[in-house]
């Protein structure tokens, strides 16, 4: 899984666009939680911290487990018409 990740990042050309990363986890009991944190790479070692947090905050066994990355996309602030503009054409 973490593999296929670190393909994706790669071809994709977004590994410098990466802010933070994140766990989630889904139990046996179908809770959910998610763990994350700012400024983390994705790593193995960076993920399996996140994990051992996760796991903690619930005795039930593992159902399924996500990994991800947060990207720190940069978009074009547009300008803004005002309707006065639009009916004054």
């Amino acid at each position: 899984m973490l593999k296929k990740l670190f393909l994706e990042i790669k071809s994709k050309y977004i590994y410098n666009l990466i802010t933070g990363a994140y766990v989630k986890i889904k139990f046996s009991d179908l809770s959910v939680t998610t763990v994350g944190k700012t400024g983390l790479l994705p790593t193995f070692k960076n993920f399996f911290c996140l994990l051992e947090e996760g796991v903690k905050r619930n005795p039930n066994p593992i159902r399924l487990i996500g990994l991800g990355g947060r990207l720190n996309l940069v978009i074009k602030k547009s300008r803004q018409i005002d309707f006065i503009e639009v009916l004054d054409q």
